[in-house]
């Protein structure tokens, strides 16, 4: 059971009954009066879940069931190939598969035994076009399995609509349909979706709160795009989404849903909406959540509030990425009417998609338990008050409990046993004592007899050291022997003594050491021990700070607990002794605290010295330059309970932040004027005043030279800065921001010089080709540099000719003069060259392979990266002796540098939907004027 010793943190525990098939849910009434089709079945006794209560945390895990043994693609990498011999590391406890009954009773205990409520399970609608092996492929058989499972009374279940991919209802839009008939499918494929879960939602297990089923919604976009009018293509589903004829549209939707449930004898349903993240302003929080469509929002197994490169991806980066900005984000800007909760990711490894980035690089046990303890102070931060009217619920969802291949998973494996499947229950507790125990027993053997195995393994191993790693094995036997058989009340009763259980384990910690055991496995199993102790005793040791992300001067304030289980045997916990460790680089002493619930505040020094260095995102487009330094905090205690000391840790991790995070954004350029956005974000504890300066550049004006700003803590604001370049060439403008707590270099900003673009000749452009035609004006819509061959041994080539009226460019001296092409497509590319062609008042065949003033290779190389891929090759020199020669155009032809007759290569570099008005599409000249004398 999760409980807590304080009024804030209470858990109470919630009683279902069986009676003549109707369910009640007593306490709270967590299910409506409905019939079951699992009626008949008998429950165990105990342990009974309990749901989502009142200032009670109620922490879940998103289930996947795609491991059906047989034929499975989920088992292959792309190439079809098993990815299974490669990973052995990911393999469960329980072997590969999930799909017999003994496999998911099994997982149903060690959930609950280490700390779950209920399993999200992955739902999806039929599409038997891309699913065999059963229904869906097997995707539905861990739910169904768990449904008939004789330990479901245990946890509970809910679904989440998974409406990605190919089976979002939009996929059932064929080529051809109508609207209307688009409808008649939808509406169809809906109703049948609904039914089958509101007969879920009378599964007495089914996640209820105040009789309310709550289900999730996988992605609110999709699901905005698939029940739209459809006559909005050009918006994307957040616009779509803050039109009211859509939205009106996804309401009626959701009504349909509603009036089943309530058909059904659900007072309601609680919608949550997925929701990857909440935009750098919340602007796609407030696109989703004007209305109350949704109760709650979420995501699937972690937040991308920022793409970043591989050298962000830390597993510390990801905590602090969706801490301190996707959780903050969507706590501040959600609406009064809704709630958020918290997804807790176990990263990202996708091993079929290894081009992927990942975001489980350092990740341990440790860390997740980490990310869990800064998940339970956030939720009591920001519990959710509008799921239960009058209450206040504290809900999370980890995401995942075994998302295998791609990475985010924390059921136990033959790799890790349950290392980091035991995070759950030592950060929030469990509502399973004797499962918890028997989980608890398991995993300090399994600590014990590494520790033991890598001990054994030391190169420099003594005769002595191997003596007592030998003995220590020996008496590990023994111990793991009495556990495996023990309930919480015996080994309660086997703990005192002097050959008690603890004595037993305080000579085998004793041998560990004298067979050299390092400091770090020693601590791992003294944790391991102290959990075991702890949980039989029905107490549950934590600790928070009120921040995790600190600056240099800011105090956060340290709490520590002891909480006991109401429901528990009672235990008298005496002689609880704290001690607030520090790095040995901070100057201060360790801090002393005693009692079963103590706090103190701690002030981070103005110089910590480097612990664990790692990229943290900041809120700006592209590659963060800012580093955390996270500091190793921790609370270490000894208490007294039963006739036993324990002793152990708990770490609390600094991350040191700058104070300052700041960037510099280009906003455009329209040939004189150069937009740039100069940001500046407080990431300090405090309000800061200070002035922005902007260093002076010859040649350069600019809208603003310094900007005063007075920032709020954790504010982020933008000076918007409009710069003129007179000096002929890219000016390089440095910035400042300087305040009390010091001066900032903002970075850099460069500016464009002005410049123009002039569009080419119509008359004097098209494409030559080899065989005399000349396709004057694009008659042909495009500029083609290539070389067609055909299966008859013939080929032609095409070399593109443009031409630019000089007048255009006006009388100013030029400084640069760049010829731009878009490129939109290439099939074959080699290289090309750029060819300088006498000016001439006619554009003809002839010009295929008139004589050249001058040429040059254009430097390309590969295919265009995107549709639309910009080339540049400056032909300054060229169009400066134009001009001395009085010409009226500057014309250039672009050909292959080598022609290969049997081979079809090209590059298209205008597209073929290209119109006269569609300027941005055609070759252009940049052109950058000299400063004036």
């Amino acid at each position: 059971m999760k409980f807590a010793a304080s009024p804030t943190r209470s858990r109470l525990r919630s009683l279902t009954f069986v009676i003549a098939g109707t369910v009640i849910a007593a306490l709270l009434g967590l299910a409506p009066i409905v019939e079951s089709a699992d009626a008949s079945e008998t429950p165990p006794a105990a342990p009974i879940a309990r749901g989502a209560q009142n200032d009670d945390y109620f922490v879940g895990a998103n289930y996947f069931s795609g491991w059906r043994s047989g034929d499975n693609f989920h088992f292959d990498y792309l190439n079809g190939t098993d990815w299974r011999a490669d990973h052995p590391e990911l393999e469960p406890k329980y072997g590969w598969y999930d799909d017999t009954q003994s496999v998911i009773d099994q997982q149903i205990v060690d959930a609950s035994a280490n700390g779950l409520d209920y399993f999200v399970f992955d739902w999806y609608p039929e599409r038997p076009t891309i699913n065999d092996g059963g229904e869906l492929g097997g995707l539905h058989t861990g739910m169904n399995l768990f449904r008939t499972s004789a330990e479901k009374s245990r946890m509970q279940f809910m679904i989440n609509y998974i409406d990605g991919g190919s089976f979002n209802i939009g996929a059932l839009r064929t080529p051809g349909m109508t609207q209307a008939q688009y409808e008649t499918v939808r509406s169809a494929e809906w109703n049948t979706i609904t039914d089958k879960w509101v007969s879920l939602f009378a599964d007495p297990s089914y996640v209820k709160i105040d009789g309310k089923p709550v289900i999730e919604i996988y992605d609110v976009q999709r699901f905005t795009t698939d029940f739209s009018t459809g006559t909005r293509p050009i918006l994307n589903p957040h616009q779509l989404a803050q039109v009211p004829e859509e939205r009106a549209v996804l309401q009626s939707a959701v009504d349909v849903l509603k009036s089943k449930a309530r058909a059904a004898g659900f007072p309601d349903v609680i919608i949550g909406g997925g929701l990857q993240q909440p935009g750098f302003s919340g602007e796609y929080v407030s696109a989703h959540d004007y209305d109350g469509l949704y109760d709650f929002f979420t995501a699937y197994a972690w937040h991308d509030m920022k793409r970043v490169p591989a050298a962000d991806n830390s597993y510390d980066n990801l905590i602090r990425d969706n801490h301190d900005y996707v959780w903050n984000y969507f706590a501040r800007y959600i609406d009064a009417n809704s709630d958020y909760v918290p997804v807790v990711s176990q990263g990202w490894d996708n091993i079929v998609h290894p081009e992927y980035n990942s975001w489980t690089i350092d990740k341990t046990p440790e860390a997740f338990g980490n990310y869990l303890r800064e998940t339970k102070t956030f939720l009591d931060e920001h519990p959710q008050t509008n799921l239960s009217p009058g209450s206040s619920v504290k809900m999370a969802i980890i995401g995942s409990w075994n998302e295998l291949f791609e990475g985010h998973y924390f059921l136990p494996t033959k790799a890790d046993g349950d290392a980091y499947t035991s995070q759950v229950g030592r950060v929030f507790g469990t509502n399973d004592r004797d499962g918890t125990v028997r989980a608890r027993s398991v995993n300090l053997c399994d600590e014990l007899h590494s520790a033991i195995a890598t001990a054994s393994a030391a190169p420099t191993l003594t005769s002595g050291e191997a003596a007592a790693l030998g003995s220590a094995t020996s008496h590990t036997d023994a111990l793991c022997e009495s556990l495996s058989t023990s309930d919480a009340a015996a080994i309660r009763a086997a703990l005192p003594g002097s050959s008690g259980l603890s004595s037993q384990f305080e000579e085998i910690r004793a041998e560990l050491v004298s067979g050299g055991t390092s400091p770090m496995l020693l601590a791992q199993v003294a944790a391991a021990w102290a959990s075991l102790a702890e949980t039989a005793f029905g107490i549950t040791v934590t600790a928070g700070s009120s921040d995790y992300s600190v600056t240099a001067g800011e105090t956060v304030q340290v709490t520590a607990d002891v909480e006991v289980d109401p429901a528990g045997p009672a235990p008298v916990v005496s002689a609880v002794n704290w001690q607030l460790q520090y790095p040995t680089t901070w100057p201060a002493a360790t801090v002393a605290l005693a009692g079963e619930h103590a706090s103190t505040a701690v002030t981070v020094p103005s110089a910590v010295g480097d612990g664990v260095i790692y990229s943290v995102s900041d809120m700006f487009a592209g590659p963060s330059p800012m580093k955390g330094n996270r500091q190793a905090v921790e609370l270490g205690y000894t208490l007294t309970v039963g006739g036993i000391t324990v002793s152990s840790r708990v770490p609390l991790p600094l991350t040191v932040i700058p104070d300052f995070a700041s960037r510099i954004v280009r906003n455009g350029f329209d040939g004189t004027t150069d937009s740039q956005s100069f940001w500046v974000h407080n990431q300090s504890h405090a309000p800061v005043s200070g002035t922005l300066t902007l260093e002076t550049v010859a040649g350069v004006t600019a809208s603003h030279s310094s900007v005063a700003l007075t920032l709020a803590p954790d504010e982020r604001r933008e000076t918007a800065v409009t710069f003129v370049n007179s000096t002929g060439a890219d000016a390089l403008v440095g910035a400042t921001f300087t305040s009390p707590l010091g001066t900032v270099d903002l970075g850099t900003a460069t500016v464009s010089p002005k410049e123009v673009t002039v569009g080419t000749t119509a008359a004097r452009d098209g494409t030559m080709r080899s065989d005399g035609t000349a396709e004057i004006n694009n008659s042909n819509g495009r500029l083609q540099v290539g070389n067609a061959a055909r299966s008859d041994g013939t080929h032609t080539e095409y070399r593109p000719v443009v031409s630019f009226t000089l007048a255009d460019l006006g009388a100013d001296p030029l400084s640069r003069v760049v010829l731009d092409l878009t490129e939109f497509e290439a099939g074959a590319p080699t290289d090309i060259v750029i060819e300088h062609l006498p000016s001439t008042a006619v554009l003809s065949a002839s010009n295929f392979g008139s004589a050249a003033t001058d040429a040059k290779p254009f430097p390309i190389s590969g295919a265009p990266s995107s549709t639309g891929t910009h080339r540049q090759i400056d032909v300054t020199s060229w169009v400066l002796a134009d001009k001395a020669a009085g010409v009226t155009h500057s014309t250039f032809r672009i050909r292959l540098s080598v022609v290969a007759p049997s081979t079809t290569s090209y590059r298209t570099f205008r597209p073929t939907e290209f119109t006269p008005s569609d300027t941005t599409d055609a070759p252009v000249l940049k052109v950058v004027y000299a400063p004036h004398a």
